[in-house]
């Protein structure tokens, strides 16, 4: 099984070499199956200063959303690969609720292996790492696919999916994929070594982690998918939860 990596990036030239392509290359994963997506020539600079390995694609986009949308249509209709899985520049490493993963390569093909013999497009694993509250086994009904690691299966047969929200836009798709495809597969026991939503990256666009959550537009969500998404706001910003006894109502 051939697949792609793609890292949607930005300002972190030093974060993705010393921390996802790291990773990547202690697992043995050849460079030249990465695509790092950057916004504009500047950003392009930016990174070729740092990797020369691996191709960089200038996206002429702003905001993750439209990184996101971007990446889906360059593979569906350029590069025609139909196994793409999408990962953040700052993953530092990928456990499961044993201890590390041994061999990435391998998780990654079964991955997509048992997402395809679902007949599901998305799958992921789990969005937090408070193992306590994790347990091993996979699910299909409506749980959150992270955008930090998600695995797409692309299929020309089907309408492609793409997203406005630049802020948990990766729920967006989840729900999106959930609905069109019947289900959305995640590996409930594994998760990354990562923090999300920290300073820097995407944020630096919005001007900060601040700015960027209050430009979410949450409840347009719950208006686009009602039943389905949970908001709740809190000190510590807003937070999204989805309802996984969600049922379809095609």
């Amino acid at each position: 099984m051939n697949y792609r990596i793609a890292i949607p990036t930005y300002c972190r030239p030093e974060d993705i070499k010393n921390k996802t392509l790291s990773l990547l290359e202690k697992h043995n994963i050849s460079f030249n199956i990465i695509d790092i997506f950057v916004e504009n020539q500047e950003q392009y600079n930016l990174y070729a200063d740092v990797i020369d390995e691996i191709k960089i694609i200038i996206t002429d986009t702003q905001g993750i959303g439209a990184k996101r949308n971007f990446i889906r249509r360059y593979y569906r209709n350029f590069m025609k690969h139909k196994y793409v899985l999408m990962i953040d520049d700052d993953v530092e490493d990928i456990c499961d609720v044993d201890g590390q993963l041994n061999d990435l390569n391998h998780f990654i093909k079964c991955g997509f292996r048992a997402c395809e013999d679902r007949g599901l497009n998305l799958w992921g694993i789990s969005n937090h790492g408070n193992t306590y509250f994790m347990k091993s086994g996979v699910s299909t009904n409506l749980k959150i696919i992270a955008g930090a690691w998600q695995g797409i299966i692309i299929d020309n047969k089907k309408e492609i999916l793409q997203t406005y929200f630049d802020h948990f836009e990766d729920i967006d798709f989840t729900l999106k994929h959930f609905h069109r495809d019947g289900g959305v597969l995640r590996y409930n026991g594994i998760y990354l070594k990562t923090k999300y939503l920290c300073d820097g990256g995407i944020n630096m666009s919005y001007g900060g982690k601040t700015e960027r959550m209050m430009a979410a537009e949450m409840d347009q969500l719950k208006i686009d998918w009602p039943g389905a998404v949970k908001i709740t706001r809190n000190k510590h910003g807003i937070n999204a939860q989805l309802n996984w006894r969600y049922i379809l109502n095609k």
